[in-house]
C-alpha cells in the first residue's frame, strides 16, 4: 500500500513567512490585500516560533512609539513551512503552521503537501481530522486567505472526519470491485489510498449568495482565520442567506 511506503523527511528546514495588511480603514470587508514576505529560515521550529514571538513584541514598541516602516505595517499573520533538505520539491510543504497576528497558534496540517517522487509522485493518504481539531463550525464567518487577497466567507462544512474518510474509501473500493472486473485486493488498497490526500483536509466556505456551486470553494484547513473586524450588517445577511440557499440546494450531497 502507499502508506507503507510513504515516509517524511528529517533533515528539514523551516521557513517562516509574515503576512502583512495595509492602514485598517484599508483592511475591509468583504475583501481586502494582503502582503507576504519570507522573513527567515530556521534549524528548528522552536527557532522559528521564537522569531516570531520577537517580531510580535517589537511591533508592540513600534505601534506606542508611533514609528512604522511602510503602508503595510499591521501584521495579519504568520506562517511556518517544514521544507526537506536534498529532496525533489513538487508541492509546497512537509507541514504548514499557521499563527495570527499575536504569534497564538492557529492550524497545521495533519499530512505532506510534496509528492513523493519514489512512489510515482504520490501524495501521503488522508485519514480524516476529528472534529475537535476544526476550530470552526458550519454557519462561522471567516476570513479566507487565498494568494494576496482576504475574503470574508461562511462555513458550509468542515474536513471530513476519519469516520467519514472511512466511508469514502468504502464507496471507492465498492465502485473499482463493480467497474473493474479482475482488480487484485492490493490495487484496490491501492486506490482506496488515493481517495484522500492534503486537498481534502479542506473546509468548504461560500463568499456569496448566489448558490452552492456558483459561490462554493474549499480553502486548506491553514487558509481560514477567525473574524477579527467589524462585519457590515448587509453582508453578514447575505453570507447566512447564501449558507441557507446552498444548504437547500445540496441537503441530500454530504461531501
Amino acid at each position: 500500500m502507499r502508506r507503507e511506503h510513504y515516509t517524511r523527511a528529517t533533515d528539514v528546514l523551516y521557513k517562516l513567512t509574515t503576512i502583512y495588511y495595509q492602514g485598517k480603514s484599508e483592511a475591509r470587508y468583504p475583501r481586502f490585500d494582503v502582503r507576504r514576505e519570507v522573513t527567515g529560515y530556521f534549524h528548528s521550529l522552536e527557532d522559528a516560533e521564537r522569531r516570531i514571538r520577537k517580531y510580535v513584541t517589537d511591533d508592540e514598541k513600534a505601534k506606542s512609539s508611533g514609528k512604522y516602516r511602510s503602508d503595510y505595517d499591521y501584521y495579519y499573520g504568520f506562517v511556518v513551512d517544514e521544507i526537506p533538505f536534498d529532496w525533489h520539491l513538487t508541492g509546497d510543504a512537509q507541514h504548514t503552521r499557521i499563527y495570527l497576528e499575536d504569534g497564538t497558534f492557529l492550524h497545521e496540517t495533519k499530512v505532506s503537501a510534496l509528492y513523493n517522487k519514489d512512489l510515482g509522485g504520490a501524495l501521503e493518504p488522508f485519514d480524516g481530522r476529528p472534529k475537535e481539531e476544526c476550530r470552526f463550525e458550519v454557519g462561522d464567518l471567516v476570513e479566507v486567505l487565498s494568494g494576496d487577497t482576504v475574503s470574508l466567507e461562511i462555513v458550509y462544512s468542515q474536513p471530513p472526519t476519519p469516520e467519514r474518510a472511512l466511508e469514502i474509501r468504502r464507496r471507492v473500493r465498492e465502485e473499482f470491485q463493480k467497474n473493474c472486473a479482475g482488480i487484485t485486493d492490493d490495487e484496490l488498497s491501492e486506490e482506496m489510498d488515493y481517495a484522500l490526500d492534503i486537498t481534502d483536509d479542506s473546509y468548504t466556505t461560500l463568499d456569496g449568495d448566489e448558490g452552492y456551486m456558483e459561490n462554493h470553494s474549499h480553502p486548506y484547513i491553514t487558509s481560514l482565520f477567525p473574524v477579527r473586524r467589524k462585519v457590515p450588517y448587509l453582508l453578514r445577511k447575505k453570507l447566512e442567506r447564501g449558507l441557507e440557499i446552498a444548504l437547500q440546494e445540496n441537503e441530500t450531497c454530504l461531501y
